[in-house]
């Protein structure tokens, strides 16, 4: 059983949250309210993307671990990675000075998820 713990991000139709479980660990939840995917089209994305992420399992995308949905929301239950930031914050902490061979190995990372997913 999950506990859900502070929440990590937000989005017009999703907000993130830590989650625990005792005996397995910790994860992100990614919740959507069912009720901000009443237009098709957004509910229709929603499907995409768990279609698209159920396949996919590549070290520098986070996994989706399993989804489930209740009458009122649609859960995403993701691996779970600590201190992870968004690039932006990454640089923006860092002062806006990244030194030449992190940028390299950032946009080595970027471009090998996306070439996976091509």
């Amino acid at each position: 059983m999950l506990e859900l713990e502070e929440i990590l991000g937000s989005g017009a139709s999703a907000t993130v949250r830590a989650a625990k479980d005792k005996k397995s660990g910790q994860y992100a939840v990614k919740i959507y309210d069912k009720y901000k995917l009443i237009e098709p089209k957004r509910m229709k994305r929603v499907m995409q993307e768990i279609s698209i992420l159920s396949k996919l399992d590549h070290p520098n995308i986070i996994k989706l671990i399993h989804c489930f949905q209740d009458k009122r929301q649609i859960h995403l239950i993701f691996e779970y990675v600590e201190g992870a930031q968004t690039l932006h914050e990454h640089i923006r902490n860092k002062g806006y000075a990244v030194e030449a061979e992190e940028q390299h190995n950032i946009a080595v990372g970027i471009a090998d998820a996306i070439a996976y997913l091509h």
